[in-house]
């Protein structure tokens, strides 16, 4: 039986980007200004991580919707849970404000390691699924830094 952790960020609604969205003393995008949503290619991960265990025909696999960000970004975890998920993790912390790509993979890697442990009760026949990059972010690391911390291909 393989499970499937689905990795999801919660991101501003760039589609929805207007003057008033960017402060004008510094240049960057203000993230309050601007609706939050789950991340476009995060969708993409979900869905297929449903049709994957759709396909596997085992109905006793699970997925799990994981995300790092503050409190509201439950909203995506919300969104996951009524898509595909049967259970959702929010990782939250202030001192995981405004954390670089290492900063992000870490923490999610450590919280991987612990949904095997105590969701899919130490079966470590799992994948993680996740989108290439985000719209807030496009770095593309963070990917490949959670697959080389828990050993795993990417």
């Amino acid at each position: 039986m393989s499970n499937y952790i689905v990795l999801a960020k919660q991101v501003p609604d760039v589609s929805q980007i207007t003057d008033n969205a960017f402060d004008p003393k510094t240049g960057t995008l203000v993230r309050s200004r601007l609706a939050s949503v789950i991340n476009e290619l995060d969708t993409h991960s979900l869905a297929l991580a449903n049709r994957m265990k759709s396909e596997s025909g085992d109905e006793k696999a699970l997925i799990v919707c994981l995300t790092m960000g503050p409190p509201m970004a439950e909203e995506v975890l919300r969104y996951s849970l009524s898509r595909c998920t049967d259970t959702a993790v929010l990782l939250t912390d202030k001192a995981l404000g405004g954390a670089d790509t290492w900063a992000t993979a870490n923490p999610l890697a450590f919280a991987i390691r612990k949904i095997v442990r105590e969701i899919f009760e130490g079966d470590t026949d799992y994948y993680v699924v996740c989108g290439m990059q985000s719209v807030d972010g496009d770095t593309a690391q963070v990917p490949p830094q959670i697959s080389e911390e828990l050993k795993i291909p990417c």
